[in-house]
């Protein structure tokens, strides 16, 4: 009885050690590498649901005893069947604990999946911050080093125009003094002792007015007819100690010494009908010990303002202001035009419908503008000028300081008279 009640009981509830061991496995040595042993996963709380369980599925089946006491009082065949029935609902409840610890065991690992997601996730975040700063600073170093390089070609560029520039003045300034050198050379060579040139050798030109006054006496008497062929005999005509005396050192002067003091004579007669101004005259030394083609300075000044500016006072004002720059800068060219009937058009500067037999250009790239000769006549007047203030800075004039300044009024009274119109 007692051997039958047990065997019921342990059938019907069977220990947690058995449930334990049947599911231990076999090699503890494989439950320790590969998998956690079932009886150390199941703790105190799980071990609390499982007796719950097993309590709340009790009630609905009579206890051991009672049905020992059924059997006994129904006698061997009743309790040979109840064994029978009773044998699933023990193997359903062994089933259930079953399931309940696997269920444990799969949330225990799904917490620790959880964890292990959580924590890659962590460190994802992190790679991507990191990521996106390395991005950052990767993207802030290329703009850097891009604004770098554009700076230094653009200073690149910058210096490659300036040097352009400067080599295309320097081979402008050089074809413009071989271009002067060229003509001194050429006025030089032109210049002979039969024919020389009066504007290097003014002096010639003064004797050669003075041999016209001696001359002219003769021309009157050849027109009126009377020539004086002889003389009376001055048997009867003295002659005093001094006019012999004149006769003679006029006789014995050499023809050399004689042009000298003619030429001496024509020189202090011309400063004297120049009548140099001393403040002009000292402006202009002041300039030349160190001649530069300046307008701020006061001798130049003095002459833009009373002349050079007048000179090029036009109605086109902007026009004329390029003009004055050029002429300065030696850029400016001016020549004729090329029609033998030009037609009237508007002169540029005048803006007034004229025949513009000239044209004007700034530069070598600049167009063209058809200017009338009154026009002309007052640029050329200022190009003259300026032309001989460049040679005098270059140090192409060896002539003396005197010469120097009469030539520079000589040329400011070209530009007063091409300004009141008449023609130089």
């Amino acid at each position: 009885m007692d051997e039958t009640y047990n065997e019921q009981v342990c059938c019907i509830n069977p220990p947690v050690e058995t449930i334990i061991k049947t599911n231990m496995p076999s090699n503890p040595n494989d439950s320790i590498v590969k998998r956690k042993p079932i009886g150390l996963a199941i703790d105190n709380e799980s071990f609390e649901k499982v007796n719950k369980h097993r309590r709340s599925s009790v009630p609905t089946t009579p206890s051991a005893p009672d049905i020992v006491i059924t059997s006994a009082m129904n006698g061997g065949n009743d309790s040979s069947s109840e064994h029978e029935q009773r044998r699933p609902r023990a193997r359903s409840s062994s089933v259930q604990v079953a399931s309940e610890v696997s269920n444990i065991e799969l949330r225990e690992e799904l917490i620790a999946a959880r964890h292990e997601l959580e924590r890659r996730i962590a460190k994802n975040e992190e790679l991507e911050r990191v990521q996106e700063q390395m991005n950052g600073e990767v993207t802030e170093l290329t703009a850097s080093l891009f604004e770098q390089a554009n700076k230094m070609v653009q200073e690149a560029n910058v210096k490659r125009m300036q040097t352009e520039n400067e080599l295309k003045a320097a081979n402008n300034k050089i074809e413009m003094l071989q271009a002067e050198v060229s003509a001194l050379k050429a006025l030089v060579i032109t210049s002979t002792p039969a024919t020389p040139n009066k504007h290097l050798h003014p002096q010639l030109d003064a004797s050669a007015q003075a041999s016209q006054k001696q001359a002219t006496p003769n021309k009157f008497a050849k027109k009126s007819g009377f020539v004086k062929t002889h003389r009376r005999s001055t048997s009867h005509h003295q002659f005093t100690r001094d006019e012999m005396s004149a006769v003679n050192i006029n006789l014995i002067k050499p023809s050399s010494e004689a042009n000298r003091e003619q030429n001496a004579n024509e020189e202090n007669r011309n400063n004297e009908d120049w009548g140099i101004d001393p403040v002009y005259f000292d402006e202009f030394n002041n300039w030349k010990k160190s001649p530069k083609l300046d307008d701020r300075n006061t001798f130049l000044g003095r002459i833009a303002d009373e002349d050079i500016l007048p000179c090029l006072d036009f109605a086109n004002n902007k026009l004329s202001q390029n003009i004055h720059w050029s002429i300065k800068k030696n850029t400016m060219a001016i020549e004729p035009v090329p029609d033998r009937n030009p037609l009237p058009r508007m002169c540029s500067l005048t803006e007034r419908n004229n025949i513009c037999k000239y044209r004007v250009r700034l530069g070598d790239n600049e167009e063209w503008h058809y200017v009338s000769k009154l026009a002309r006549n007052r640029i050329a007047a200022v190009a003259d000028f300026y032309t001989y203030i460049r040679y005098i800075t270059l140090g192409l004039v060896k002539s003396q300081d005197a010469e120097m300044f009469q030539h520079v009024m000589k040329l400011r009274k070209q530009m007063c008279v091409a300004r009141l119109g008449y023609t130089i």
